[in-house]
């Protein structure tokens, strides 16, 4: 059977969910720019209470209404105050976070969905095996499925494209003085490698198990440690030094670099989910039955992510540094119990396996 073929059955069943998916992040990117611009209106139209307030303070102390050092008129403060585009947003120092409504965390979270479904969809519905009883390959079947995540990227793309646009659109231009393009595409550049990022962890996590929850708990805990390294300062200056810049600003000073870097973690991600993909069977459910591959990368992903949240319940009340020493124990925790537990069940396998023969 030809991959034209091969796809064209295959996207025939799974439209719908893909569809569906599709849909909800192109109503997130739109929902949070209307609510994104709502606000700024309540924030632009003060009631005629807090406006006369405002007159009265202006007219008592006009040299608290400053901006970079110098008196201005109450119009230009309040212009100022609630401009929709942060001033040196994208800069590596004296930028601002936004108190926006962030459409990108509600993505992230639909694409880890995402790629759990993509990963036990064929295998709940058993059409894996429909389509492997009519000769189609392993292979196919991946590569059919990365077509699919890579749609559903694109969808990421489109629904940040239509974020932005809106704002941009509603709100007044007077408001957008200090709006960086170039910043923004950057920006979104990194967030839609990320979503593949995300999508391909969850795609990850259901080649490693044929348990629904344990994979979504897996996947979970693996985005808590990542999120956790690319926005604190702890391990940047255990590995960097104490006066390392923290890792969150680089996201916005050098969006480029976080997109490469989410990119690179997302094709090693694929290549893992392509080599367990073509050997994934049900039969080898238990730990201790797995190939050498699912087994390590198993026990590699528990050690890194919950070995972290070991550390933090068990052992950060007693760190006295900024430092992740705690989440470290935890994981050197983790392990020990992990592969002790592992050579205890094999030992126990051919124990069993020798009484029986």
């Amino acid at each position: 059977m030809t991959f034209k073929q091969v796809n064209r059955l295959w996207w025939g069943q799974s439209w719908h969910w893909l569809l569906g998916f599709m849909a909800i992040m192109l109503l997130i990117g739109l929902g949070t720019a209307v609510k994104t611009t709502q606000q700024h209106v309540q924030n632009t139209h003060e009631s005629a209470t807090m406006h006369a307030q405002a007159v009265e303070e202006y007219r008592k102390h006009p040299e608290d209404f400053q901006l970079d050092g110098h008196q201005v008129s109450l119009a230009a403060y309040n212009s100022e105050q609630n401009q929709i585009f942060p001033k040196n947003q994208f800069k590596l120092h004296s930028y601002m976070l936004r108190p926006e409504v962030p459409s990108n965390n509600w993505l992230y979270l639909v694409m880890a969905v995402a790629g759990l479904i993509l990963a036990f969809w064929g295998r709940r519905t058993h059409y894996t095996e429909f389509m492997l009883s009519l000769g189609v390959t392993r292979t196919q079947l991946f590569l059919t499925q990365l077509l699919q995540s890579l749609a559903l990227t694109v969808t990421v793309a489109v629904a940040q494209l239509l974020h932005w646009t809106w704002i941009i659109m509603v709100v007044p231009k007077n408001y957008q003085i200090y709006r960086d393009l170039p910043g923004l595409f950057g920006n979104n550049v990194a967030i839609v490698t990320i979503s593949f990022g995300l999508l391909t962890l969850g795609w990850l996590m259901g080649q490693l198990t044929d348990r629904f929850w344990l994979a979504g708990l897996l996947a979970a805990l693996s985005w808590r440690f990542m999120n956790g390294v690319a926005s604190s300062y702890g391990y940047a200056a255990f590995f960097f030094g104490q006066s390392v810049i923290p890792p969150e600003f680089w996201f916005y000073a050098h969006a480029y670099v976080a997109s490469a870097v989410s990119a690179g973690l997302a094709l090693i991600a694929v290549g893992l989910v392509w080599r367990l993909s073509v050997t994934w069977s049900a039969e080898q459910s238990a730990f201790t039955r797995q190939s050498g591959l699912k087994k390590w990368t198993m026990i590699a992903v528990m050690t890194i992510a919950g070995g972290a949240l070991v550390g933090d319940i068990l052992f950060q009340p007693f760190a006295k540094s900024g430092l992740p020493w705690f989440e470290l124990l935890g994981m050197a925790v983790l392990c020990i119990g992990l592969l002790g537990g592992s050579t205890y069940q094999q030992h126990r396998s051919k124990e069993a396996h020798y009484d029986a023969s």
